[in-house]
């Protein structure tokens, strides 16, 4: 059921956008490389709009035909399943980059786009919209009044996610549960997009796992999710023992955080080597849930 239709929530958030030309760009670019500006990058559109948003800005404003002629803003989703698409902002196009076009690629146009910030504060990644069944069409013109895209969803601010950053991310193990068996919302993309080192702080004897997420799919989500389907240890031998004594004990003590993210295409020698230099930061002792 819808609970709004897309231009009125836009002019909500920009009043008089609607009277503008706009396009909806629903980017779901499953490659894992993309040639952007002349170089092979790794990974896909909404995990550089998370870690590195240049590369997401440039991917967007490269395109091999004339898509944004005369447009005057872009609003640019993610795909996610079926034909749904998540909204993560909305961008003012300035003209084309004829300095990027003479560099890069003659045959190929660039634009130059700049994000409007008060979409960004306040709907970016929040907005969850029904595409329709032309989810092949990935960009289209903005349609007035009912014929238009349905909001679907709109994930609340705080409780979803309330950090402006990742590495001011704390949570108790009952939350992280939370946030995983409840599928997880913005929280998932989030921690999907971004690989990186954590730890878990034992509250009661102030005594720190720190560890990587790399290995496996679905960068720190992927890892976390681990340690919610084995009671909090995720594997690991020291916090394995703990649990073992006390099956509460992950509920009565331990606490996640994020030290540094990572960008998907790091590689596993390179982040390991972040992950030992963060144990030689805190020290051996303090670090003494790692047994390593």
């Amino acid at each position: 059921m819808a609970l709004i239709k897309l231009p009125e929530l836009l002019e909500k958030g920009m009043p008089g956008i609607t009277s503008k030309k706009v396009k909806l760009v629903r980017h779901k670019d499953n490659r894992g490389e993309i040639l952007v500006n002349g170089k092979k990058e790794v990974g896909d559109p909404y995990s550089w709009y998370v870690d590195d948003p240049q590369i997401f800005l440039d991917y967007q404003s490269e395109q091999s035909k004339d898509v944004f002629k005369d447009v005057d803003y872009i609003v640019s989703f993610i795909g996610e399943e079926g034909t749904t698409a998540r909204m993560i902002g909305v961008f003012r196009v300035d003209g084309y980059d004829e300095e990027r076009k003479a560099k890069y690629d003659k045959d190929k146009f660039y634009y130059k786009l700049t994000e409007v910030e008060e979409f960004k504060e306040e709907f970016s990644e929040r907005v969850i919209i029904e595409w329709g069944n032309s989810a092949v069409t990935w960009h289209q013109w903005l349609k007035k009044g009912e014929d238009d895209k349905d909001v679907i969803a709109i994930e609340k601010i705080g409780v979803e996610w309330k950090y402006p950053t990742y590495e001011e991310v704390v949570l108790s193990f009952e939350k992280l549960k939370e946030i995983i068996k409840g599928d997880g919302g913005i929280w998932k993309h989030k921690l999907t997009a971004v690989k990186g080192i954590y730890v878990i702080s034992d509250l009661s004897t102030g005594r720190l796992y720190v560890g990587s997420a790399y290995q496996e799919g679905n960068g720190i989500w992927g890892r976390w999710k681990r340690y919610v389907e084995t009671n909090g240890t995720g594997g690991n031998v020291k916090l394995q023992e703990l649990v073992d004594k006390d099956p509460e004990y992950a509920k009565k003590n331990f606490q996640w955080g994020i030290l540094q993210t990572c960008p998907l295409r790091i590689t596993d020698r390179d982040i390991i080597h972040l992950e030992q230099t963060w144990k030689e930061k805190f020290g051996e002792k303090a670090c003494a849930l790692n047994g390593n």
